[in-house]
C-alpha cells in the first residue's frame, strides 16, 4: 500500500533559514484503528523509524476506556532527555486488512507532547510486522506485509 505524506503546515521561519527550499512540513502519517476490548477508535499515527515502541497520548486511553495505571509502567527518555511515564497495555492495531495484537504505551501526563495528538508507530508493534519504505523526495511511504515464505527462507540462509 502506497500512502502519500501529509502536509501539516508551513515550516517555521527558523527552519526555512536553515533549509530555504523546505517551506512546508510533510510527515508520513497513516490512518488506522486501535481496539481495546469492545472499544475501537480511528486514529492517526506517525511512522517513526526512530521510535522503539508504539506510543499514544493519555486521551486515547481514556477514549478506549483503559485505566492506564493498571498497565506496565516504564519511563521513556525523549529528545533533550525529557522523561515521560508510559503505561503499556495489550491492544489491537487495525491497519488495512491486518490486525496486530501488541502492547502500546499511553502517556501518563495529559499534556505529554505528542505530534498532532497522534500516535507514534515504532519498531515493536508496527515496523516488525511490515516492510516499510520511505521516499521523502516523492512524499510517499510504502507499507507491505512481510511475505511469510521469504521470511522463513531468509532465516534458513542467514544461519
Amino acid at each position: 500500500m502506497r500512502i502519500p505524506y501529509t502536509k501539516i503546515g508551513p515550516a517555521s521561519r527558523d527552519s526555512v533559514t536553515v533549509f530555504p527550499d523546505r517551506t512546508n512540513i510533510y510527515l508520513p502519517l497513516i490512518r488506522f484503528s486501535l481496539r481495546y476490548k469492545n472499544q475501537t477508535e480511528k486514529v492517526i499515527g506517525l511512522l517513526d523509524s526512530g521510535a522503539d515502541m508504539c506510543l499514544f497520548p493519555r486521551d486515547m486511553a481514556e477514549v478506549l476506556e483503559i485505566d492506564i495505571t493498571k498497565g506496565q509502567k516504564i519511563y521513556i527518555l525523549g529528545i533533550g532527555g525529557q522523561r515521560t511515564t508510559f503505561y503499556f497495555h495489550e491492544v489491537q492495531i487495525l491497519f488495512d486488512k491486518y490486525t496486530i495484537n501488541t502492547k502500546v504505551g499511553f502517556a501518563d501526563a495529559s499534556g505529554a507532547r505528542m505530534i498532532l495528538s497522534a500516535g507514534i508507530l515504532g519498531h515493536q508493534g508496527f515496523f516488525d510486522q511490515f516492510a516499510i519504505s520511505f521516499d521523502y523526495k516523492n512524499k510517499m511511504v510504502e507499507i507491505k506485509k512481510h511475505d511469510p515464505l521469504s521470511y522463513i527462507t531468509s532465516k534458513i540462509f542467514s544461519s
